[in-house]
């Protein structure tokens, strides 16, 4: 089952044509230790479909969410942190993922979900046009 505060992120990165998500979480401040750490992370755990090819489109894509990002003012405060993760399949060989992370850095739990629901509409609305 899909969090509902980021199911509509996961339905526009699966019109990428070549991202594949795999599982997610809307994150859950109110469980989590907000107030001993001060953040809280949703995430996409996603594959890029022949990265071969597709690699340059998709750094690209990061290059612009990031920088996108670093220039707009925001009402709550949310970074985005994308990593490769490497792990071995069931047959035993390397492979990898991509993680997508959103993190929301305040001192409560209503402070954080705003941020992240922030930092999950920022990412509809830049995937929402590219996929057009």
């Amino acid at each position: 089952m899909i969090d509902e505060t980021i199911a509509p992120l996961i339905d526009i990165m699966n019109r990428i044509s070549f991202i594949e998500t795999l599982s997610c979480c809307g994150g859950h401040p109110e469980e989590s230790a907000v107030e001993e750490y001060g953040y809280a992370v949703a995430n996409v755990i996603f594959d890029i479909e022949n990265e071969s090819e597709n690699a340059i489109r998709w750094y690209n894509m990061v290059q612009d969410i990031l920088r996108l990002r670093k220039n707009a003012s925001v009402n709550h405060e949310h970074a985005f942190v994308f990593e490769k993760k490497f792990l071995l399949n069931g047959d035993g060989y390397l492979s990898w993922q991509w993680e997508l992370k959103i993190q929301a850095t305040a001192t409560t739990p209503e402070m954080c979900r705003e941020g992240l629901d922030e930092g999950i509409d920022f990412l509809i609305s830049y995937f929402r046009e590219v996929s057009v």
